[in-house]
């Protein structure tokens, strides 16, 4: 009976190997076939008066393969099992949609008739964080290269490590905002300026060829990247060349009052010889308490000369001047040659907008609370030329008698210029006032209302309310008279360019 026994499991044996490497082939898996282990099958003698089943034909019965993509890899199993099949290769994949965890691809393919028994290999969806390695990818690379980004020139460049065969740039919806084709830098401004600085998303087109590394179109394969430190370009406008602005206004533009009228940008031209200057004017920003306009010589052998609004010389001699004018309120520059020969130059043109928070506080009337915000200390040239000066006045509520710390820094003064620092109480009445620290950058002002208000000899009680605090020009409390430079040579002063607080109190006590 023994040898009888022998036979029927070589045969379920070979019978397996073979309808297992026909199910693999004819549904594209790997050739791998399983090992049959002909002794694991123990053996079982047959009552001789029992029917003879012919083990090739019961194996050969198919059925149905069960679906189980969106499933996770212990559900299905057990509704494999269910259906009278088995787990086969179990692989981990991140090219495909699903929730990490669950099957993306089962083959044999659901409702495809398979032999009972056989096994169903899965792919199971893995988390973000595993980079699996494709062919032709070096190990420990993942599968979308990181950029970085820098800006110059009014542009935010967003480079990569390598060439990549394509970018697509979303905004936090899905929606796309730039696509680009092969490279390796790619100006993403566009996408700066859509998205207000704010989130981007990008997508890494697949490489092409035999080895190309998959890579899916899925919002959770997109790489995100913050552009809030970059939203300062935003305001920094800059348009292509203007080749004709200067030309165009030949030989007018060789005096002021035939200036050629200019934007920002920047402007392309010729002096010297025969062209003795070239004069342009530009007007400033209408919103905003005034305008920052810089005019640079970028290339040619010419220098800069600055003209106010009502055409009055004010500085030059340098390849880089600035002025801070009033909403609207036009200037002119001046173009010279620094040789005898004719050069050509190109000259750039830029606008930054100047806010303060508080405006207008230039009265004990106006006084704005301090709090957060955002200001610049100092005025701009007004439509006749002159200098603004100024008086802030600030107002802070004081209850009960404190110690009152007021420190002002960056405050951009011309040379020789000190900052005031005067400290009123709510009835208008002047208590104490500190300019002798005061400097062109600010003024650090300190007093103590304690000792006055708590001497029992003093008959007035402390004024609670809103105390105020006016900022100014040395010896100018009352008159208005001066104000922080308006125009220069090289970099405007810091007070025309901060954008965090430059004032703070402090009140102990």
């Amino acid at each position: 009976m023994a040898r009888f026994q022998m036979v029927p499991n070589k045969v379920v044996g070979l019978t397996l190997v073979f309808l297992l490497s026909l199910s693999a082939s004819a549904f594209g898996q790997p050739k791998q076939v399983p090992v049959v282990d002909l002794q694991e099958a123990p053996a079982r003698s047959v009552p001789s008066m029992q029917p003879r089943v012919n083990p090739t034909r019961a194996l050969a019965v198919k059925v149905t393969v069960p679906g189980v993509i969106g499933k996770t890899r212990a559900d299905a199993e057990q509704v494999l099992v269910k259906a009278g099949f088995r787990i086969g290769m179990v692989q981990q994949s991140l090219a495909g949609k699903g929730r990490p965890g669950t099957v993306i691809k089962q083959s044999p393919a659901a409702k495809t008739p398979a032999a009972k028994g056989s096994a169903v290999n899965i792919w199971v969806m893995a988390s973000g964080s595993v980079a699996l390695q494709r062919p032709g990818q070096a190990a420990g690379t993942r599968e979308q290269p990181k950029p970085r980004f820098q800006s110059g020139n009014k542009k935010l460049l967003m480079t990569f490590a390598g060439t990549v065969p394509g970018v697509v740039v979303y905004d936090s919806k899905g929606k796309v905002l730039q696509t680009f084709g092969r490279g390796r830098q790619f100006d993403v401004t566009a996408s700066l300026r859509k998205t207000n600085g704010g989130t981007i998303y990008l997508g890494i087109t697949p490489q092409p060829g035999p080895t190309a590394v998959p890579m899916r179109w899925d919002p959770r394969d997109r790489i995100p990247c913050n552009l809030a430190r970059y939203a300062g370009l935003m305001h920094e406008r800059i348009v292509p060349v203007d080749d004709h602005a200067m030309a165009d206004s030949e030989p007018g533009n060789n005096a002021i009052g035939g200036a050629a009228r200019l934007d920002f940008g920047y402007v392309n031209g010729e002096v010297g010889g025969d062209d003795a200057a070239d004069f342009g004017r530009v007007t400033a920003l209408a919103a905003g308490t005034g305008t920052l306009v810089q005019v640079e010589v970028v290339s040619g052998s010419a220098e800069l000369y600055l003209y106010g609004p009502t055409r009055t010389y004010l500085d030059g001699g340098r390849r880089k001047v600035w002025i801070a004018l009033a909403p609207s309120t036009p200037f002119y520059f001046e173009v010279r040659p620094t040789g005898s020969t004719s050069s050509a130059y190109r000259v750039r043109i830029s606008k930054r907008q100047l806010n303060d928070a508080y405006e207008a506080n230039d009265s004990f009337a106006q006084a704005k609370t301090f709090s957060t915000g955002r200001a610049f200390l100092g005025n701009v040239i007004n439509s006749s030329g002159a200098h603004v000066g100024f008086n802030d006045y600030y107002k802070i509520r004081i209850n009960e008698p404190k110690n009152v710390r007021i420190d002002v820094a960056n405050a951009g003064l011309a040379s020789g210029k000190r900052v005031t620092v005067s400290l009123y109480d709510p009835h208008g009445t002047l208590v104490s006032s500190e300019y002798y620290a005061g400097n062109a950058n600010g003024c650090v002002f300190n007093y103590d209302l304690r000792p006055d208000w708590d001497d029992p000899s003093y008959p007035v009680p402390f004024p609670a309310g809103d105390w105020r605090i006016l900022v100014s020009e040395y010896s100018s409390n009352s008159s208005g008279i001066g104000s922080p430079a308006a125009y220069g040579l090289g970099e405007p002063p810091t007070a025309y360019t901060r954008t965090d607080h430059w004032m703070t109190t402090t009140l102990t006590p």
